[in-house]
């Protein structure tokens, strides 16, 4: 039997004016913070074409949301249906909460308890996982809501790489 494809996905945590973005094959190649047009600008030049797609779906806690919780839902419609366009698939949708349970093993934590089970994951410390300038870890270019979209992306390549 031939070796499959490898997986790679694209994952993004969608805000209201930026969203994270990490592009992912098991290992972080490309991880960023990026203005919401410009990142629909790349699915429009089909930049994300050969990946899968991944989005934190935005779920209903029970509490009062406001204009900002609209406006990314919005933009994660927008995301969605440029990553549909040019052929992405699968197009996978996962709450935060099915994240920090696969992440961190319980939902009862907060993005710094996230933060550390990924820094754990891919290094065991901070030194070794995030590095510095003169020696980057594998981490060194994740920061910001990029922290998130890897929390996604590790998600669905976990559970995609369980079914192969």
């Amino acid at each position: 039997m031939a070796d499959r494809a490898p997986l790679v996905c694209v994952a993004i945590d969608p805000g209201p004016h930026e969203s994270g973005v990490v592009l992912f094959d098991g290992a972080v190649r490309e991880a960023e913070t990026v203005e919401n047009e410009q990142l629909l600008r790349r699915f429009r030049h089909a930049r994300y074409q050969t990946c899968a797609a991944v989005f934190e779906e935005v779920r209903n806690m029970g509490m009062t949301v406001g204009q900002s919780v609209f406006t990314t839902v919005f933009w994660t419609g927008r995301f969605y249906q440029a990553a549909q366009h040019i052929g992405c698939n699968p197009l996978v949708r996962i709450p935060r909460v099915d994240v920090k349970r696969w992440v961190c093993g319980k939902v009862a934590t907060k993005d710094g308890d996230v933060r550390q089970a990924l820094i754990r994951r891919f290094g065991g410390d901070s030194a070794t996982a995030i590095g510095r300038k003169a020696s980057p870890g594998p981490l060194y270019q994740v920061t910001g809501d990029a922290w998130s979209a890897l929390a996604l992306a590790c998600t669905w390549w976990d559970k995609a790489m369980l079914h192969r």
